[in-house]
């Protein structure tokens, strides 16, 4: 047997103890390596892995049988029952940086159930970079679940966020569990952050005409989700969520105005996701995680949308004026 110097063996004690308790401070302090995960979809692209506990940063993330963010519900409605579904993208699905108490369609939930009588159900129907492409498919393969209304929560860069069907990104869409939480952090944090630096370079012509091509298939992707949903559920509405900047510029982007025009000539009504933000930041609230994402005071905001749109009359042609 080969006898190894007492200085390599040191050496190696030394890394592998560094090792292990650089792999307990990733898991149990900064409560890495446990992500929400997904599976890839032939229609739909990709959705919530079904039927998940998952806890990334301590936030608890519960997924239904149907990939939704909310509790298990029968496919029929009982008596008595009152179903919303909420679509979105990953303002409504909150994120790994959002537990599920503290969902939009959490809060929504507890309101109608105080407020109604007999059962609620909610649904959150919705992932990280979904778009009307992805809406649409998921309608066309579940249903509406005989939903009593339908809740669409949409920015004006939803309509460029068409399904690819590529490979799923591993740091944004992991499809299995890391073995370690360090390279959960490092490649999720790191090397991730660096990608999305090289990916956004490039030449501005060439990504002026993907988007404006992106746009006008999303457009025709969002009037087919929103007339097929018009035609099986007794309300639907819109809120139209803005960025931060729009917000703070009073001034909504082209990309929102475009959908307000659709759903103008659609008849849907809709409307403004600002009223309730503006709202909680008069109050001295910061809605606002980043330029999009809305931390626990912009999730209860925007559930006072939810239920403000939920108050509007059920036939369409209505609307709100901005």
């Amino acid at each position: 047997m080969v006898k190894l110097p007492s200085r390599f063996v040191g050496w190696a004690s030394w890394i592998a103890m560094v090792v292990i308790v650089l792999e307990l401070l990733a898991r149990y302090w900064l409560e890495l390596g446990d992500p929400i995960l997904y599976v890839t979809h032939p229609t739909i692209e990709y959705l919530l892995k079904a039927d998940q506990v998952a806890r990334p940063y301590g936030n608890l993330v519960e997924v239904n049988h149907f990939g939704m963010r909310s509790p298990d519900f029968a496919p029929n409605k009982a008596a008595g029952e009152y179903r919303v579904l909420v679509f979105g993208d990953s303002v409504v699905n909150g994120g790994k940086r959002t537990d599920q108490a503290d969902l939009a369609t959490a809060l929504l939930g507890s309101r109608l159930e105080a407020e109604r009588p007999g059962s609620v159900t909610v649904g959150n129907v919705a992932a990280g970079s979904w778009g009307p492409g992805n809406w649409l498919a998921y309608v066309q393969e579940f249903g509406f679940f005989h939903a009593d209304a339908v809740l669409l929560v949409v920015s004006g860069h939803d309509l460029r966020d068409n399904p690819t069907f590529a490979d799923l990104n591993s740091a944004t869409h992991p499809e299995h569990r890391p073995v370690s939480a360090v390279w959960d952090g490092v490649w999720r944090v790191i090397v991730h952050s660096w990608l999305s630096l090289v990916a956004e370079s490039g030449d501005s012509k060439e990504r002026a005409s993907r988007v404006s091509l992106a746009m006008g298939q999303g457009a025709q992707e969002l009037s087919e989700f929103l007339q097929l949903a018009a035609s099986q559920v007794p309300q639907v509405v819109v809120v139209l969520h803005p960025e931060r900047r729009e917000l703070e510029r009073s001034q909504k982007s082209p990309e929102l105005a475009r959908i307000q025009r659709l759903l103008n000539q659609l008849g849907i009504p809709f409307l403004w996701g600002s009223t309730c933000l503006g709202g909680a930041e008069a109050a001295g609230l910061s809605p606002y995680r980043d330029d999009i994402h809305l931390t626990a005071a912009g999730q209860a905001a925007l559930a006072e949308c939810l239920l403000d749109a939920l108050s509007l009359p059920a036939n369409p042609g209505r609307r709100v004026a901005h």
